[in-house]
């Protein structure tokens, strides 16, 4: 974390392709950006602001296509 970014990472279980979004405050992943990475990529958004809670998901997408349930973290920059 800096001042206004946030880099993630994870731990997986042999996957290589996963989804991810960074929502704030009340919102849900329902309202989320989902963008897709693979296990070479950390990513990392900018923009955040200081006094704010986000919430970071993160599925897996498996190889013939489906997907894990969210894994959630909740960042507090308060």
């Amino acid at each position: 974390l800096s001042s206004s970014s946030a880099n993630f990472t994870w731990n997986y279980n042999g996957e290589s392709y996963f989804e991810y979004a960074l929502v704030g405050g009340s919102q849900t992943i329902n309202t989320a950006t989902i963008y897709s990475i693979s296990t070479f990529s950390t990513p990392t958004f900018t923009g955040i602001s200081n006094f704010a809670q986000y919430t970071f998901y993160v599925r897996a997408i498996c190889a013939n296509g489906n997907r894990t349930p969210w894994t959630t973290i909740l960042v507090d920059l308060n």
